[in-house]
């Protein structure tokens, strides 16, 4: 990041006055923040592109609820709904508007639906309790149910959209509720009176539909098996210091890019040196030296056939070991109104925006 220095030279960055007010040289200026309500930016004169941005404002609107979000798009009162927190449920509807359009762009960000499992407990650190749990979470009704069919389901910890180093020969673990119930027995865990065996927990973005339907749907898949899964939706704040910074969850709920290379996107989840209290880094406590030098060999290599190896044997560890469950594949739609041309490509769809123009503009 560039920042200017006679704003922050003697300060402490982290927590000077103007990080409230951002500055910066893009095509529009931080006008006001109003928490829980919007951010509204307004068009850079001094911008370096001449003619640019056409839009005089880009107001962004923080509306938590997902039906909300729904009716302000019916309404026209939102032009624009990027992939995070889309309306699954309303997808094939909206679709139908001839207001507005919808695009499925393809992300270098390979992202994956997975939950991953904090290691660190006397229960989650047993091998045979994490299999028990993938043998009885329904990978299939999640990606029907909470994502209604947009996606395909997850075998392995890098996915299909990262074909040359995605392995699909992987072990996988089709549900089945009998094995995991032998599992849970053989790891220590008899159903007491009551037919429960322990309690968990499950943190996720309680404002996301799609997870917090994944994480009902994971609740009754355990329970057929004698877990008891407390689900803990909260914001996606209290999240990230919850699980990053705390390491205070049984398993958490997370949509991560795998991309653009598994050297970017994967490593920095799973090896030893990235048990460190940062976001999106190893919150699970995973550590497999072997797993470590397999992503180094694959970061150092130039050939792309023997990265491919590497990371193919990754995938092979990583299913045994299961530090988390990798549930799905998502594709992520965008939807805005047709009236808006110019829209850059990419999964969020707003990149810069400089280009970005109202046709019906007089």
């Amino acid at each position: 990041s560039i920042i200017p220095k006679h704003i922050y030279a003697g300060t402490d960055p982290t927590k000077n006055a103007a990080n409230q007010r951002p500055i910066g040289t893009g095509p529009f200026r931080f006008k006001e923040y109003v928490a829980g309500s919007h951010i509204i930016l307004e068009k850079n004169p001094t911008y370096w592109r001449k003619g640019r941005p056409y839009l005089d404002r880009v107001v962004f609107k923080i509306t938590p609820d997902e039906t909300a979000r729904v009716i302000a798009l019916e309404r026209g009162e939102l032009d624009l709904q990027g992939y995070y927190g889309f309306p699954f449920s309303e997808l094939e509807r909206l679709k139908k508007l001839p207001e507005l359009k919808t695009v499925f762009d393809p992300t270098a960000f390979a992202p994956i639906m997975m939950a991953p499992i904090n290691l660190r407990g006397p229960i989650l650190s047993k091998p045979e309790v994490r299999q028990a749990l993938a043998h009885a979470v329904n990978r299939e009704e999640i990606l029907e149910r909470a994502l209604f069919g947009v996606g395909k389901v997850a075998v392995s910890p890098i996915p299909s959209s990262l074909g040359w180093a995605h392995n699909p020969k992987v072990k996988q673990y089709g549900v089945d509720p009998a094995e995991a119930n032998r599992l849970l027995d053989r790891a220590g865990f008899p159903r007491g009176a009551d037919g429960s065996r322990f309690k968990l927990n499950i943190y996720f973005d309680g404002g996301r539909l799609a997870h917090r339907k994944t994480a009902e749907i994971m609740r009754e898949n355990l329970r057929t098996v004698g877990v008891d899964l407390e689900l803990r939706g909260t914001e996606i704040a209290s999240l990230m210091d919850t699980v990053f910074k705390a390491w205070n969850f049984d398993l958490t709920l997370l949509d991560l890019a795998m991309g653009p290379d598994p050297a970017v996107g994967a490593a920095r989840l799973y090896t030893t040196d990235q048990i460190v209290k940062i976001a999106f880094t190893n919150a699970m406590g995973y550590s497999n030296p072997q797993v470590d030098q397999l992503f180094a060999e694959g970061a150092k290599a130039l050939d792309r056939k023997k990265r491919a190896e590497s990371y193919a044997r990754v995938q092979e560890i990583m299913v045994r070991d299961l530090p988390a469950l990798w549930l799905v594949e998502p594709a992520y739609p965008t939807m805005f109104r047709a009236e808006f041309a110019g829209l850059p490509t990419g999964p969020l769809r707003d990149e810069r925006l400089d280009n970005v123009w109202w046709t019906k503009a007089k």
